[in-house]
């Protein structure tokens, strides 16, 4: 969510969506997958409207300096700078993949996708991710 207060608002919007939600589970997953299918459905949702008050305030202020400055050159890349050029349901979807190691099924279930298009966005996101930073190679 990007800082502790925004994660915080998040955490009780989940515990309280999962609690109004409860008898929708129907077990044609695991539990926990469904749990945080929720949960990243409501960090996204919360994410976008923060965004969109952010846009509204720098609209009206002309100073402002650019929200995400340019990532530094070398070999040190800062990884979250990285996946800021991805939008935000691509960004989730590469850090539960390959940080968290969900499974192909599991994020099509969370995303409501299926198996082959979270392969698509996934294969996307990392050509995305090729042509922004070369540097990295075939390591991506």
């Amino acid at each position: 969510m990007g800082n502790a207060d925004d994660a915080q608002d998040a955490a009780q919007e989940v515990f309280v969506r999962l609690f109004l939600h409860r008898a929708r589970f129907e077990g044609r997953s695991r539990y926990s997958t469904w749990m945080h299918g929720i949960a990243l459905r409501t960090c996204l949702a919360l994410r976008r409207a923060r965004g969109r008050r952010e846009k509204r305030v720098a609209a009206g202020d002309t100073t402002q300096a650019a929200a995400h400055p340019p990532a530094e050159s070398g070999l040190r890349l800062d990884l979250l700078r990285m996946l800021e050029i991805l939008d935000e349901e691509d960004r989730a979807m590469m850090i539960l993949k390959h940080a968290e190691g969900h499974s192909y099924e599991e994020l099509a279930t969370m995303f409501g996708l299926s198996e082959s298009a979270c392969k698509m966005r996934l294969s996307r996101a990392r050509e995305k991710l090729k042509k922004a930073y070369p540097e990295l190679g075939e390591e991506t």
